[in-house]
């Protein structure tokens, strides 16, 4: 959403004091839990066997024929990295294209903020416009300088244009939050990026009017340009890693780990497994 504007920002937080040298604090939302999600990636659940294995492979090509393949989850995490970057100065009509990462720290004390970004639309270089575009709401919370782990939100009525196909995001059914974003641990704004991120999608979504699976999660791994995504297998999940030429290239699962190409996979023990 590179190129689109900062729509509202709510902050509230409280600094130390400067009179009793004792901290303030203040009532932040709590986040969505994301436990089981970063539970699976650790140690997945399900099984990956000789009955499993075409859906595996199924469900690999799906996220990669999807929101996955077209690089969203890493397009988010950038689009929320700028978005907070953006309220650093306060300034509602600003919007920062690249962090500026030698800037004072972002927030001091405790605190949170509520950040809404206008989605660029469909046409290159259009001005920005909620009404028809829809936006990205994002709460995002902070502890002494450092961003807490989760940031959430709701893509709603959200259009995007990604290369040359048009994307559109928006809620599934009443929720009212379907965008998680783990970033591996209190960080400040410059570190995004250095630990594991999760995104999570729960949303409705669209490519080019074509419908596809818009529940999602996917483990960004620092400096990789592969990504893990979790598929459904053997009454659980497992974890497929997509290499950047969209190919499923391994397979963690309960019973082991696999490493695949595109005839097959191979068992830590030795064992072949032909797609």
């Amino acid at each position: 959403m590179r190129g689109s504007a900062l729509f509202a920002l709510a902050l509230a937080a409280l600094a130390p004091s400067a009179v009793a040298c004792r901290r303030e604090t203040i009532d932040k939302p709590p986040p969505p839990d994301m436990a089981d999600v970063l539970m699976v990636f650790e140690a997945p659940t399900g099984t990956f066997d000789d009955a499993t294995k075409s859906a595996v492979k199924a469900a690999a090509d799906e996220a990669a024929k999807g929101l996955v393949g077209l690089g969203l989850p890493q397009k988010l995490v950038d689009d929320v990295r700028a978005a907070v970057a953006s309220s650093q100065g306060g300034d509602a009509g600003v919007v920062a294209t690249e962090p500026n990462t030698e800037a004072a720290p972002l927030f001091e004390g405790e605190g949170f903020a509520k950040v809404t970004r206008v989605c660029g639309g469909w046409a290159a270089g259009a001005p920005p416009d909620v009404a028809a575009n829809g936006s990205l709401a994002l709460t995002v919370t902070f502890t002494d300088v450092k961003l807490d782990p989760v940031i959430w939100g709701i893509a709603e009525r959200c259009k995007l244009l990604v290369g040359a196909s048009r994307l559109l995001i928006d809620r599934a059914g009443g929720d009212a939050t379907n965008l998680r974003i783990h970033l591996g641990g209190p960080v400040a704004l410059r570190e995004i990026g250095t630990r594991p991120i999760v995104v999570a999608l729960g949303a409705s979504a669209q490519i080019d009017d074509r419908a596809v699976r818009g529940d999602v999660a996917v483990r960004l791994l620092p400096g990789a340009s592969a990504v893990e995504v979790l598929v459904p297998a053997g009454g659980g999940q497992v974890v497929v890693t997509l290499s950047s030429a969209l190919v499923a290239t391994g397979v963690r699962a309960k019973n082991g780990t696999f490493t695949c190409d595109l005839a097959g996979c191979l068992s830590e023990q030795g064992g072949v497994s032909a797609w």
